[in-house]
């Protein structure tokens, strides 16, 4: 992300997980970079979540038992998707369809 950063004149990364313990880790790793300094982490609006039980248990059924809240977690899918699709360079594992989706809505909107 440094590297990228300097070379690119970048200097916001926003991070989109569902995963307290990954943004800390990445704070933690971007804090630690020597001349990384210029780099502001923004992470997408989420709700208040617990890792642990997520980890632990199958989104079904945490939204099955009412734990999490359907149409609320897709909107802040939603809201992942559309800023990472108007960011100004993307690194994604695209593991997943939505690194794709933005992807794509990112190139379409810079007329790739």
């Amino acid at each position: 992300a440094c590297v990228l950063g300097t070379r690119y004149g970048l200097g916001t990364l926003l991070a989109a997980t569902d995963s307290d313990a990954a943004l800390r880790e990445l704070k933690e790793a971007v804090s630690a970079t020597p001349g990384c300094d210029f780099v502001k982490i923004a992470a997408t609006q989420r709700l208040e979540r617990d890792d642990a039980a997520r980890e632990a248990t199958r989104i079904e059924d945490l939204l099955g038992s009412g734990a999490l809240d359907a149409a609320a977690e897709f909107a802040e899918v939603l809201v992942d998707v559309f800023l990472l699709a108007d960011a100004d360079a993307y690194v994604g594992k695209f593991t997943s369809n939505l690194d794709r989706l933005a992807y794509a809505l990112l190139a379409i909107r810079r007329g790739a």
